[in-house]
């Protein structure tokens, strides 16, 4: 039979026998076609094997993912007498069928199938079967063979063609075993065998069961994408030499094509990670790669990959890898799905299932914690190192990092030279021309050179001759003797205040004084008549012990009370006797604060002195 050979619809997760090699066929050559014309993904197996339940190892598709309206072909397919095509899918519904022909055994005539025993045949066959005996299917019944004659439990069919029990009896002597199967030997052997290993065959482990459990079925199972952009490249064949792969003018075709024509290179250009420097004699080469940019592989690096195992099965769910025991291989050039499904608790869980306790602190993951060490030492996160508002980090040296340094502590600025400092400086900086070794400041529009500065202590610091000279035209703070005609403000008539008074002050003061009226009874007048010679002397010459006057008698007599008062009446008086020690009193309070004005003037000459 030539054509269709078979068809069938699949049930969800039943296994279905799509055709069988008939026994009047020697092989058939067959090519297996299914549809998914359904709405859903489909996984598929389809099997090649005499039994009607494939062996893992008969498989040639393996839970193939169909999506829908998708068409797995399988061709070339030679299968001899008695081998079945059987497909497997998840989905209701897939079709799958076979096309091919039958290459038909010659020399056999009459039915294509009799019953060994006889039933549902009529009349009298005669089939002679030269050879073996393919095709013979089914138990013979016992009362066929010499009619049943001494058939039992404990008798055999003889090649004499009779039933018999098998004569005599015997002890086991000796047991041998072939590897993996060890025996002691002797007539009382004791049988072993020895656990596998990645290089010979044994026993399984519970361990390796459990390994091989988590993996999935199909984990090792790969279809190569048939859609534009995924196409395997076409065979090159002897006559393809020296063509090149051309795209056609549909998607997905692709064929070799010659090249025609010649011409000079004018021009060379390189794509990352390939550089070029261009022109018709350009230099390429390749930058080394790098974990952001791809590039050429070092040595280091390939020997670091080489010790790295070739391979590994990835199973499609969790589980734990092992090597493994199928012969299916995916392509290098293979590309996994993307995983658009989560399973388990992973999808929905919000708490861990079991709380941890961390450096004392419980968590299960339904909030945060602050967690110290066990100590009880207060750490600094990681992300305050160098942060704004955070704590300041140390650099190879052990030091803060300028950049994390107000500018005050950085006031040391060096450039190649004074063209090369910023366009606009900065107050309270100190710019170092590397050139000429000069040192600057910003003045707030231009840089002022500090050459004449002298970096020494205050008190060793030179002074020129023009600073001397102008200190030597200052008075002294403490006991000044001033020559020449000092002056000072005048103040008004009338101020109290510790202002220096200047005799124009203490003259208008005197000025604006009210002579007291006299009256008689107010002097006593006396006239004294004498004879002969009258010395008179001043009431000094009666005093003793006289001294100097005291450091502070100026500052006692800038304090003394002076003024004037009207008593009960009409009389106005001077305080403490007369006008003059009155006058002397405010000539030495306004001399205090005139001392007092100098040394500050002083003070501040000599500070913008040291800064010029």
């Amino acid at each position: 039979m030539n054509g269709k050979l078979g068809k069938i619809a699949t049930t969800a997760n039943v296994l279905g026998t799509l055709y069988t090699v008939p026994v009047t066929a020697e092989f058939a050559t067959l090519n297996i076609n299914v549809v998914n014309p359904t709405t859903s993904n489909a996984k598929v197996r389809i099997g090649v094997s005499v039994l009607s339940s494939p062996n893992s190892e008969d498989y040639v598709e393996y839970d193939t993912i169909l999506e829908p309206k998708a068409v797995l072909e399988r061709t070339g397919f030679i299968c001899s007498t008695g081998e079945k095509i059987t497909i497997l899918s998840d989905v209701s519904g897939v079709v799958a069928r076979v096309h091919g022909f039958e290459e038909i055994l010659t020399g056999v005539t009459g039915p294509t199938s009799i019953p060994v025993d006889g039933t549902g045949a009529t009349g009298t066959w005669n089939i002679s079967v030269t050879g073996t005996a393919t095709g013979i299917t089914s138990n013979l019944p016992v009362n066929k063979l010499n009619g049943g004659t001494n058939a039992s439990s404990t008798t055999f069919w003889r090649g004499d063609g009779t039933w018999a029990t098998i004569a005599g009896g015997g002890t086991v002597t000796g047991v041998t075993g072939t590897s993996p199967i060890v025996s002691s030997g002797g007539a009382a052997p004791v049988i072993s065998i020895s656990g596998a290993t990645t290089s010979a065959a044994g026993s399984m482990s519970a361990a390796d069961k459990t390994k091989l459990d988590g993996i999935a079925t199909s984990a090792n199972n790969y279809v190569h994408p048939t859609s534009d952009g995924n196409l395997h490249v076409p065979a090159t064949g002897t006559t393809n030499s020296g063509k090149v792969l051309t795209a056609g003018a549909t998607a997905g075709s692709l064929s070799w094509t010659s090249v025609s024509g010649t011409g000079t290179v004018t021009g060379v250009t390189g794509t990352a990670p390939i550089v070029s420097s261009g022109g018709n004699a350009p230099a390429i080469s390749i930058s080394g790669a790098t974990t952001s940019a791809a590039g050429s592989m070092s040595a280091a690096d390939k020997t670091k990959l080489d010790g790295i195992v070739a391979s590994t099965v990835v199973g499609s769910t969790p589980g734990t890898a092992a090597i493994g025991t199928s012969t299916n291989y995916a392509r290098a050039d293979h590309v996994h799905p993307v995983q658009t499904t989560i399973s388990g608790n992973a999808a929905t869980a919000t708490t861990l299932a079991t709380a941890r306790t961390i450096n004392g602190v419980s968590f299960n993951g339904s909030a945060n914690i602050t967690i110290n060490a066990v100590d009880s030492t207060a750490r600094v996160a990681s992300s305050l190192l160098g942060a704004v508002s955070g704590v300041a980090t140390l650099d190879a040296s052990g030091k803060v990092p300028t950049t994390q340094l107000p500018s005050y502590v950085d006031d040391v600025i060096e450039a190649t030279n004074l063209a090369a400092f910023p366009a606009t400086g900065e107050t309270g900086k100190i710019y170092v021309a590397l050139d000429t070794n000069k040192t600057y400041r910003w003045s707030g529009s231009a840089y002022v050179g500090l050459g004449s500065v002298d970096n020494t202590a205050d008190t060793a610091k030179p002074v020129s001759t023009a600073q001397q000279t102008a200190l030597n035209l200052k008075a002294n703070l403490a006991s000044p003797t001033l020559t020449g005609t000092p002056a000072a403000p005048t103040a008004a008539v009338g101020t109290n205040t510790t202002q220096l008074a200047t005799t124009a002050f203490v003259n208008a003061e005197i000025a604006n004084d009210v002579v007291p009226t006299l009256v008689d009874k107010d002097i006593v007048c006396a006239t004294v008549t004498t004879t002969g010679d009258v010395t008179a002397f001043s009431d000094e010459r009666l005093k003793t012990d006289w001294v100097d006057l005291p450091l502070n008698f100026i500052e006692n007599l800038a304090s003394l009370k002076f003024g004037t008062f009207t008593r009960q009446g009409e009389y106005l008086s001077v305080a403490y006797g007369n006008a003059a020690l009155a006058a002397a009193a405010h000539l030495a309070k306004s001399n205090i604060q005139l001392l007092s004005m100098i040394e500050k003037l002083e003070s501040r000459i000599n500070d913008l002195e040291n800064k010029s």
